[in-house]
């Protein structure tokens, strides 16, 4: 049994193992243009950065929606997988409006 999860943008997934301290991050990284593999993704897509902005206008680099700044910004999802265990006691899910003050 596996834990799956597809994301795009500032989402990130949390499983939360029964010991504190022992969570897993399924999502390793976020879809933001700081990220020189980002940055390079939207280029190489026609778009460019502009105060730390696609195109001027949004901060991720991979987002749901936005299709007026398609190509440049991306709807390709990350996946990310873990083995399940006994101890798994939840899933936290969020955006950046959540993870900017946990």
């Amino acid at each position: 049994r596996v834990v799956r999860v597809g994301w795009v943008g500032d989402s990130k997934a949390v499983l939360v193992r029964g010991c504190p301290g022992d969570e897993v991050r399924l999502t390793p990284g976020v879809h933001n243009v700081r990220e020189k593999s980002e940055l390079d993704a939207v280029e190489s897509r026609g778009g460019f950065v502009i105060g730390g902005r696609v195109n001027g206008v949004l901060a991720l680099s991979r987002a749901l929606g936005h299709r007026e700044l398609a190509p440049a910004v991306d709807s390709t999802a990350d996946v990310g997988e873990v083995a399940r265990t006994r101890g798994d006691v939840g899933l936290v899910l969020g955006s950046d409006g959540l993870w900017d003050v946990v």
